[in-house]
């Protein structure tokens, strides 16, 4: 109706309205938002002008008028703002600054102030605050409105204020908060700031509850509080001439050095390149200067060689908010370097918490120009500009202490917040009081001290009372203003403890400077003097102390208010103060000593409990002290219990358990709010725990005490924690009772509170989360509880043995599920392992068990290790190490030797042939090492340019069903030539020929010799390759001479690194029965599967499958793919899959360029579905179906008559549909193209069967079945007909993220004709009943709806697809790179796409990380994108390129899928036939045998699990085996059981225990015998040397651990053991390591290692009497041996082969089995390396 009475108005300057009905509708519109839409009415907003006014018309009414409705309703006392909104309010500015000074100077000045203090909404409120200030600035201001004016008003308001709070009034502490926001703001301006700046600084506070003081606050909480330093105060201090008249004009925050801060310091020096870190303390008024002597003092060199660099962390503009005149925060950290010497320290923004960056020079550098200091260019502001006489100032102090009086104490705070806010954000009655609170002391601590108040107190200090009071009486007489109380203890800490740095700013000489500030210190111990001779300590002390439910300041035992702590911070620095003098300070808990005054004040004091409850109640029951009061507390307290036994007795009693809830509080002080990142240098709360540490373990009585207390707290912990260094720190030193410091005596703990530790401790083991999933992450989880934990478990082991951790040992194994390993020790019957083993020694191993099985080896491969970072893990191995050592008798290393030899024999198979293993730790089927990031999903390897098969091969993993669906398709187990799952596995090949493939493409003949079930490996044999004897003239039986190939053992189903490639065919019945005499069932290089495609590859047998070279490609290559997906699916996260098998397989696609090289990802797409479509159809009809329907849709071209009208279809199957995009904008106009209509006539007539000749026809496409995943595949590619040369298209073309494609199929479009066509008839006048249409979905209605909408009628989820997926080409045609957006549909309800949980991921070969859906536009439509480049100058470049990254593939995904059999038209009747055909599903298709039912099928999952479990598991191990902590744990083993001594060091008759390790060497050269367990262990630490550590890539841990081997090897017993071990393994195949090191290790580094450990051992084992006595009888034998070969050449004049090994009647002397006895070890090495040499 307003719009309506507008526009009338506005048609004509004749008529407009007048006051009275102006006034008429304001009283009609009395409601809230009628009363906005009036004042908008009335002001005419030009936002709502713009909904549909004409600009043209006039206004509505008159400027008398406007005016009118502006003095009388706009500015009206009555006018309840508190209901009113911004728009309001904006209606009101706009009419207050059309009218400018006619509006009213006055009106709009008082109705401004009801605003400011009464409005609902903060934002209001800010804006009309902003709008007063400029009114009070405004040059324009008539007289009488001046400072004055503003002042007085300040007053005014804050007394009515206080009237309110004192009568209960609920919005008088919201207009309390306005006023305080006006006052402050007005102080901090100054004369030359722009008008403009004035709303930001004042930013309306958020509701919220009261928070602790901080010393180190964030930036934003930094940016809501008044900074206590102003240019407007800088200029009083600059005029101060004497100690006094600094005090008196300086801030009343900024008087103690309680006002001073902690930074960081990083001092860098350039020569030699060094840094030095460490605390400083800094004052915000003090210069840069006074802060490089500082830095100069502590560093010991001249401060003109110090300069400032820069700040870093935490550093905020000095005016609190503002800076300069945009009044936006400052962001960027100033630039020191540049900085004048005398700027303050506030003035660069240094804030608590950031650190200071210096350098340290060798000369002195010129100084900064001074010309530019803040110090000049200060104005008189701030008090100026509110106060014209001291009495206005007085009664301003009066006020703000009553109105702080007056507000809602934290009872009343309570019951307040549960008000309700109302729903527009209103803050109401419930907003925190704390803030309000917070405001008053920022204005008292900004303003200078009240003079009155200053000189009280120093009269006070002199004994002077008033009114016949003691001095101090009436100072603290709390009745009457308990905030002054505490002002007044401000002030006298001020005189107690003066901040001398703040003469560094005064304007006198550096001499004057120094005598000022020793005559400052001078004033300050006189002080303090009659301070405590007039009693003014114990006037403190009584309040500090006073008891409970009187009121005192540290509450007794009650919650604190915000108030009481802010007074207990206080005092706590007068008592410090009067105890220790201004020397005591926070930089340690020693510094300062008690002087005469302190000890004449503890004699005095008859009880010292009141002030020690006092002192502990600060922290147990305050909530909001600082860090700061705290230190303080530690001290004073520390300084009580050291000076009396009998005053520590008396803390450790006092009641309500104080005492310990103190000392475990601060033990584990946290503040748990996120503050400023600050160097450890200056951290807070790691002091206060570090001093309460020192505190307890200093006073005898405390350490007596403290475990029950810290055990009962360890259960309360929080196992995320990341404060509890300290705590456990404090037990670990009470478990092990070292000597008190103070008194010398050791306290050691009984055996029932170490049982009760241990429990405890275990407990907070057992409870610690772990991740339960290999590829599940605990975030962020802290491993310092745990840490903490380990050491205290270390340190029970050490003092209390097995006994003291029986229990918490069942608690581990319980929580963890884990075996006992004493149980198994005394089951097994291994001769290294004791079998009767005492309970004690049980508990020991059964730790041991539970600490390596549970928290630091994988146990399986479904589970990984709780301590996943280095500092746990080293101290849990630590625990076992302690627990074995703890055993008796060796009981300990013997089963952890036996735990770790099986874990060694277990990983080093699947080692055999792979080096870098945590590189390509599976080389074929692995995943490599290095983490891809937080991803879920396993990324693929780029074998150099196959990044388009990852990419496409990765779009299908990540379509669930389809992914289950190929993995679950079987395939006959005796065609299955690759995966452990397969039938003819093990030891059903023994004996069989097979045809093994290799990398570089042949196959070559083998018979497999033997089967190790331990291993899972076969022994294989190579067939000798056959030579052309005819062309090197060698007769057969010279070839038959020729030695046997070597055995060679490995997986068959993985193959070798370079040589096999997993894939191998049983060779048929005629090759078995073959011998292998030197001639091959097939000629070299020819693989069993080549000849003629159209023939069997196999002779039909009976009951044998038979399958043409084409089903044998394309079912390989459906192995592959299952074989991939099995182990994306299964495989462990965060690593890659080498899928090298699966591009191999792909050569049968017949791609367009070799499948290695790079090429379409599209057509290998394409060409992939085809060629899986040729298995799945024979073996597995249902996945077939299932793939077709997946992605096949059916194209319908369609030819029509113009003549006769007959409707001609043609379908034509199809996995995807190509888009043309040259000139396209998005994907609709592509898609748009296929369906476009063409008209053949002319000479292109076509031939029409029933007219029987050519005629006009009508072709047209579209789609006549949707499949349920859609592939478009943009024709990015094109051939440029100028070069004949093939281009990318980089054009735009945008798409959606859903897709409706109703209007491209074959119904949409015949609709679509046929409203056409009702439409032509309509404009003829023709019937429109009805219009039957040949071949049309049915009858069509003519109605308004289906005409606007054709559509309508089919239903849109049908035909409704949502995106999941983008392949993405970056680059040019000639080359580029290929990777996938994908969307994960895993946790998505099946077939529907709206679940918007869903995240994507970026899938780039390897690499798989989240990726952001909103940036699909930026990253995939192509098109031009600008690009800034900006030069030194200041000059901005602008360059359009075209982005060469776009989409190549989209795959949308319907929304509801077709079930199988389904198509988009007429699905019950095409249905019907599939589903028949698919009863018989599981019958493959095409097989004609008569066994066909009964062959015996596999699926992926049954083939490939295994395979990926394994290797799973495999991995875990090795991870775990090649640890820097491992090996650690190996070292500690070795030196402790198997280092012999040095010369000089302590021999047999040195050794400490009953244990027997001492294996040094007898004065006759033999050896010390190892017992059966020291053997065992260097049978492992030999084991993990060659099958582990030589195959890792880590080079940097081989030269220690070849040092350590050697070291081994002196002793004469190990070396023998050793080289009898190396001998043995001659006769091994796989494990043998002279042959892997001497012929198979392609890494130079590791077989140099080797060499150098065989001839350690082969030295020191030469040097044994034995071993040279049998060494001797073997070069005998061989001797002997040669010399009948010689002769033998003598007599029959021809050349017989010597043989590798000694034969008859010598051969026992090679004999391994009798090693040591007739067989020399050396001997046999000798020998197996002259074989070697033969191969």
């Amino acid at each position: 109706r307003l719009d309506f009475l507008r526009y009338a108005y506005s048609l004509s300057n004749r008529v407009a309205i007048t006051t009275e009905q102006l006034a008429h509708l304001w009283r009609l519109c009395a409601e809230g938002s009628d009363r906005e839409a009036l004042m908008v009415f009335l002001a005419g907003s030009p936002e709502e002008s713009k909904e549909g006014h004409d600009a043209k018309t006039g206004p509505a009414f008159s400027d008398e008028v406007r005016l009118y409705a502006f003095q009388n309703h706009f500015c009206s006392a009555s006018l309840d703002w508190s209901n009113l909104s911004i728009r309001a309010y904006r209606s009101f500015q706009l009419l207050m600054n059309s009218l400018g000074d006619r509006a009213g100077e006055s009106k709009a000045v008082d109705a401004l102030w009801k605003i400011c203090l009464s409005a609902g909404t903060e934002d209001v409120a800010t804006k009309a605050m902003a709008d007063l200030f400029a009114l009070y600035e405004s040059d324009s201001r008539p007289a009488g409105r001046g400072r004055s004016s503003f002042s007085s008003r300040v007053f005014e308001c804050l007394v009515q204020v206080k009237d309110g709070l004192d009568q209960g009034n609920v919005t008088s502490e919201r207009e309390a908060e306005r006023c305080l926001r006006i006052l402050s703001a007005a102080l901090k301006r100054r004369e030359d700031e722009p008008v403009a700046a004035a709303a930001d600084p004042l930013p309306p506070p958020q509701p919220q509850q009261p928070q602790p003081q901080q010393e180190q606050q964030s930036p934003s909480k930094s940016a809501l509080a008044l900074s206590p330093v102003s240019s407007a105060f800088l200029s009083s201090v600059k005029s101060a001439h004497t100690p006094a008249e600094v005090l008196a004009t300086t801030p009343h925050g900024l008087r103690s050095k309680s006002s001073k801060i902690a930074v960081g310091v990083a001092a860098k020096r350039m020569k030699p390149p060094s840094e030095e870190r460490f605390a400083l303390e800094v004052h915000p008024l003090e210069t840069l200067a006074s802060v490089r002597e500082k830095i100069a003092r502590h560093c010991n060199i001249g401060a003109d060689l110090v300069r400032p660099i820069s700040i870093t962390g935490g550093c905020v503009p000095s005016s609190g908010i503002a800076n300069g005149s945009t009044g936006k925060s400052q962001t960027k950290p100033p630039n020191l370097n540049a900085a004048p010497i005398t700027t303050l320290v506030a003035d660069v923004g240094i804030r608590p918490g950031c650190e200071m960056v210096v350098m340290l020079c060798k000369e002195a550098l010129p100084a900064a120009d001074d010309k530019k200091s803040a110090k000049d260019k200060v104005a008189a502001g701030g008090r100026g500009l509110l106060f014209d006489d001291d009495a206005t100032f007085d009664g301003l102090f009066d006020t703000l202490f009553g109105i702080l009086e007056a507000l809602p104490t934290v009872p009343k705070l309570q019951a307040l917040s549960t008000s309700s806010v109302n729903s527009e954000g209103r803050s109401g009655i419930a907003k925190a009081s704390y803030d309000t609170h917070q405001l008053v002391w920022d204005i008292l601590d900004f303003l200078p001290s009240n003079r009155n108040i200053a000189n009280d107190v120093l009269r006070a200090a002199k004994g002077e009372g008033r009114g016949g009071l003691p001095p101090w009486s009436a100072l603290f007489d709390r009745s009457k203003s308990f905030h002054k109380s505490i002002y007044v203890m401000e002030v006298i800490d001020s005189f107690l403890r003066p901040a001398v740095e703040i003469l560094s700013v005064a304007p006198t000489s550096e001499r004057s400077a120094d005598v000022m500030a020793e005559q400052m210190e001078r004033e300050a111990s006189s002080f303090r003097s009659g301070f405590i001779q007039t009693g003014g300590f114990k006037s403190i002390m009584k309040l500090f102390t006073k008891a409970a439910g009187e009121s005192g300041i540290s509450g007794g035992g009650r919650r604190l208010r915000p108030e009481s702590e802010k007074g207990n911070t206080v005092a706590l620095r007068i008592l410090k103060c009067c105890f220790l003098g201004s020397g005591g300070d926070s930089s340690s808990l020693d510094s300062g000593a008690i002087d005469d005054f302190g000890r004449q004040l503890l004699l005095e004091m008859p009880d010292c409990r009141p002030l020690m409850a006092s002192l502990t109640n600060t922290v147990v029951v305050g909530q909001g002290i600082s860090d700061k009061a705290i230190l303080d507390t530690i001290q004073l307290l520390r300084l009580l219990l050291r000076a009396n036994p009998d005053i520590s007795e008396q803390f450790v009693t006092l009641p309500n358990d104080v005492a310990k809830l103190f000392i475990v509080t601060l033990l584990l002080w946290d503040r748990g709010i996120s503050v400023v990142t600050a160097p450890a240098s200056v951290d807070t709360g790691s002091r206060i725990r570090r001093w309460t540490e020192e505190l307890l373990l200093s006073i005898p009585s405390l350490s007596k005490r403290a475990l029950p207390w810290l055990i009962e707290a360890l259960e309360r912990i929080d196992c995320k924690s990341e404060s509890t260094e300290e705590f456990f720190s404090v037990m670990q030193v009470l478990v092990q009772g070292q000597q008190n410091k103070e008194d010398g005596a050791a306290y050691r703990p009984n055996s029932s509170q170490l049982l009760e530790l241990s429990t405890a401790v275990c407990r907070k083991i057992a409870s610690h989360p772990r991740p339960q999933q290999v590829d599940s992450t605990v975030a962020d989880v802290s491993t310092e509880v745990l840490s903490g934990c380990f050491k205290l478990l270390r340190a029970l082991v050490e003092s209390g043995g097995g006994e003291a951790v029986a229990e918490g040992v069942e608690l581990l194994l319980s929580a963890f599920a884990a075996g006992q390993w004493s149980r198994d020790m005394r089951q097994q019957s291994s001769s290294n392992v004791p079998s009767n083993i005492s309970l004690c020694d049980a508990a020991l191993i059964d730790l041991m068990g539970a600490v390596f099985d549970g928290y630091l080896s994988p146990l399986n491969s479904s589970l990984v290790p709780v301590t996943d970072d280095d500092k746990s893990r080293q101290l849990g191995f630590d625990v076992v190490t302690a627990a074995a050592q703890a055993c008796s008798g060796g009981e300990g290393y013997a089963v952890l030797v036996e735990r770790v030899d099986s874990i060694v024999s277990t990983a080093a198979p699947s080692l055999r042939y792979r080096w870098g293993h945590n590189v390509s730790p599976e080389d074929k089927i692995g995943h490599r090492g290095v983490s891809t990031g937080p991803s879920k999903f396993t990324g693929l390897k780029n074998q150099g340019c196959t990044c388009y098969m990852n990419s496409v091969l990765q779009q299908l993993f990540m379509m669930p069903g389809l992914r289950e669906s190929m993995v679950s398709a079987t395939l006959p187990s005796s065609l299955r030539s690759v995966g452990a799952g397969t039938i003819t596995k093990g030891p059903e090949l023994v004996g069989k020929m097979i045809s093994v493939h290799w990398e570089n493409g042949n196959s070559y003949e083998a018979k497999v010799e033997g089967f190790d079930e331990a291993t899972g490996m076969h022994t294989v044999r190579y067939a000798q390759l056959s030579p052309d004897h005819s062309r090197l003239n060698v007769s057969h039986d010279d070839l038959r001479n020729i030695p046997e190939e070597m055995l060679d053992e490995f997986f068959l189903y993985q193959g070798r690194p370079g040589k096999e490639s997993g894939v191998f065919d049983i060779s048929s019945s005629e090759s078995n029965s073959m011998e292998m005499d030197g001639i091959p069932a097939s000629g070299a290089g020819e693989s069993s599967s080549e000849g003629d495609k159209s023939r069997p590859i196999d002779p039909p047998t009976t009951n044998e499958v038979t399958e043409t070279e084409n089903e044998q490609q394309s079912r390989r290559l459906l192995e592959e793919v299952q074989r991939t997906f099995v182990h994306l699916a299964e495989g462990l996260r965060g690593r890659c899959y080498d899928p090298c098998s699966l591009v191999e397989a792909s050569a049968c696609l017949k791609m367009e360029f070799d499948v290695w090289q790079q090429n379409d990802a599209s057509e290998f797409a394409v060409k992939l579905l085809d060629k899986l479509e040729v298995p799945l159809k024979r073996w597995s009809p249902s996945q077939f179906k299932y793939l077709e329907h997946t992605f096949g849709l059916k194209q319908t071209k369609q030819k029509v008559c113009k003549e006769c009208g007959l409707k001609t279809n043609r379908e034509e199957h199809f996995m995807n549909i190509d888009c043309q995009i040259r000139g396209k904008s998005d994907i609709h106009e592509a898609l748009a193209t296929m369906c476009e209509v063409e008209v053949m006539e002319g000479d292109n007539q076509v031939n029409c069967e029933r007219c029987k000749k050519n005629t006009d026809t009508v072709l047209q496409t579209a789609i006549s079945r949707l499949p349920n995943m859609l592939v478009l595949s943009l024709k990015r590619f094109d051939l440029d007909y100028n070069t004949f040369e093939t281009v990318k298209i980089n054009s735009r073309c945008s798409f959606d993220q859903t897709l409706n494609m109703k209007r491209y199929t074959l119904e949409g479009v015949e609709m679509l004709e046929h409203a056409e066509k009702a439409r032509t008839e309509d404009d003829k006048g023709g019937d429109s009943d009805a219009a039957m249409v040949e071949g049309s979905a049915g009858q069509a209605s003519t109605d308004a709806e289906a005409l606007d909408d054709p559509l309508s009628s089919l239903p849109d989820e049908d035909y409704e697809y949502k995106l999941a997926g983008v392949l993405i080409h970056a680059g040019v045609a000639q080359g580029g790179h290929y990777y996938s957006f994908i969307r994960d549909r895993g946790s998505s309800t099946q077939g529907r796409g709206d679940n918007g949980g869903d995240k994507w991921y970026r899938f780039d070969d390897e690499d798989v990380t989240p990726f952001d859906p909103s940036l699909i536009e930026q990253e995939c439509f192509g098109g031009k994108v600008k690009k800034e480049q900006k030069w030194s100058d200041g000059r901005v470049h602008t360059v359009e390129t075209e982005q060469f990254s776009n989409a190549l593939m989209l795959f949308y995904e319907k929304v509801k899928p077709a079930e199988n059999g389904s198509t988009v038209r007429n699905n019950a009747e095409s249905s019907e036939p599939e589903d028949a055909a698919a009863k018989d599903s599981d019958v493959p298709m095409d097989v004609e045998d008569a066994n066909a039912k009964t062959l015996v099928k596999t699926s992926g999952f049954d083939a490939f699990q295994p395979d990926v479990q394994r290797s799973n598991k495999m991995q875990s191990w090795l991870d775990f085996l090649i640890n820097a902590d491992f090996q650690h744990l190996l070292k500690v083993l070795i030196d402790s059981c198997l280092v012999p001594p040095r010369r000089g060091e302590a021999g047999s008759g040195g050794g400490s225990g009953s244990d027997g390790m001492d294996l040094s060497a007898d004065e006759g050269g033999e050896a010390v015998l190892y017992s059966p367990w020291n053997t065992a262990l260097l049978h492992t630490v030999v084991s993990y040397v060659f099958d582990i550590l030589l195959h890792s890539p880590d080079k940097s841990v081989l030269k220690e651990w070849e040092r350590k081997m050697v070291e081994v090897l002196r002793s004469s017993e190990g070396a023998r053991l050793f080289v009898h071990e190396l001998a043995s393994r001659t006769r091994a195949v796989s494990s043998n390591w002279l042959r892997t090191y001497c012929t198979d290790c392609p890494e130079k580094y590791s077989r140099e290692a080797a060499a150098r450990i065989f001839f350690a051992g082969i030295q020191s084992c030469a040097k044994l009497d034995q071993e040279k006595h049998l060494l001797h009888q073997w070069t005998r034998a061989w001797q002997v041996q040669v010399d009948e070969a010689l002769k033998y050449l003598k007599e029959q004049r021809r050349v017989r082969v010597v043989p590798s090994s000694l034969g008859e009647p010598y051969e026992s002397l090679e004999d391994v089995t009798k090693l040591g006895a007739e067989a020399s070890g050396i001997g046999v090495i000798i020998s197996y390396l002259a074989e070697l040499l033969d191969f």
